[in-house]
């Protein structure tokens, strides 16, 4: 079974087919809030989707176990996997409270913190196991610098999507200040934005070696922000805020013109980094990381019932990332 599963793993199709198993969840309530407006039926749809949701964080962890090379599964001395593990079991006791009240461990303004805390110590306990296994793999230093960025972002983000749900006046008497909590409501989206735009700056505009490079280092990210421009006008804004915010919890701010323009700008960033590293790395390796990086991004940040399945997704996604490298590096050796 294991063998199989590897093998199956390893194949040309999976890294995409692995993102399309988080995309789904992530299109899922768009796609029935869409077929309910034009007056469809959604509740046979709707109950499979809540069956996929529940069922997909088990399916992706198979598959992390499956993606993950053998000669990164195991490490002497590592405490950050068995701690990993830990987490994970802290958050599905935290997220049982969140989907049964009688089962909530925590009560009161704090109820929510302690599921995010999980989770982000989770995404950075894994993200450090999976370093140190490409650390000692002999990866080079700016891939690790990238997967570091990737794993320690999407952290950051759940950390402050957890603070969002505290409610302040109740547990300290006082509300915070009106720009944090902007931060802590839009933070969540533009971490995420800004790694994609740093990681472009690194990988790509500063190594365009000419006038015409940089030029063409700008065209997708230049193609996103237009994208975003015009879909910002009218409903189009309204819908896809709420494909980002339903989808994976990355709300936008007012006016939407700016923060779409802001997303379609990072989205490019990322495909433009992706198209120049297909003349980096060997077919294998650049789909792994890709899809990898696709595959964090569609698991969202979700809170609640949605936790664990987001939770899930990362982690596939950080595995993806992983194997990715690994690949790079035995190929090179």
């Amino acid at each position: 079974m294991g063998a199989r599963l590897g093998s199956i793993a390893g194949g040309r199709y999976f890294p995409w087919f692995a993102v399309l198993l988080v995309a789904l969840r992530f299109a899922a309530p768009s796609v029935s809030a869409s077929l309910g407006v034009q007056g469809y039926d959604t509740a046979a749809l709707d109950a499979f989707f809540q069956v996929y949701a529940a069922v997909l964080p088990a399916v992706a962890i198979l598959l992390v176990a499956a993606v993950l090379p053998k000669r990164l599964s195991v490490v002497a001395r590592d405490p950050w996997l068995p701690l990993a593990l830990v987490f994970v079991a802290c958050t599905l006791i935290f997220w049982a409270g969140e989907t049964n009240s009688a089962f909530r461990v925590v009560w009161g303004p704090w109820a929510t913190l302690p599921l995010g805390l999980a989770v982000t110590a989770t995404i950075l306990a894994y993200g450090m196991a999976m370093e140190g296994r490409m650390r000692g793999a002999g990866g080079a230093t700016i891939a690790r610098q990238g997967f570091r960025a990737l794993y320690g972002g999407f952290a950051i983000a759940y950390l402050l999507g957890a603070l969002r749900f505290i409610d302040y006046r109740t547990a300290l008497g006082v509300s915070l200040p009106s720009g944090v909590l902007w931060f802590l409501n839009y933070g969540p989206t533009l971490v995420p934005c800004s790694l994609a735009v740093a990681f472009w700056t690194r990988l790509t505009l500063r190594r365009a070696s000419n006038l015409a490079g940089t030029v063409r280092s700008f065209a997708f990210p230049a193609l996103g922000v237009l994208v975003g421009l015009v879909v910002a006008q009218g409903l189009g804004g309204f819908i896809l805020s709420s494909v980002l915010a339903w989808g994976g919890a990355y709300e936008v701010f007012v006016p939407t013109t700016l923060s779409l323009a802001l997303v379609g700008f990072s989205v490019g960033s990322f495909l433009a980094t992706a198209w120049s590293l297909r003349y980096r790395l060997r077919q294998s390796p650049w789909r792994f990381v890709v899809s990898g990086v696709s595959a964090t991004a569609f698991a969202g940040i979700l809170f609640f019932d949605g936790a664990t399945a987001s939770l899930a997704g990362i982690l596939l996604g950080l595995t993806l990332v992983v194997r990715g490298l690994a690949d790079q590096e035995v190929s090179t050796a």
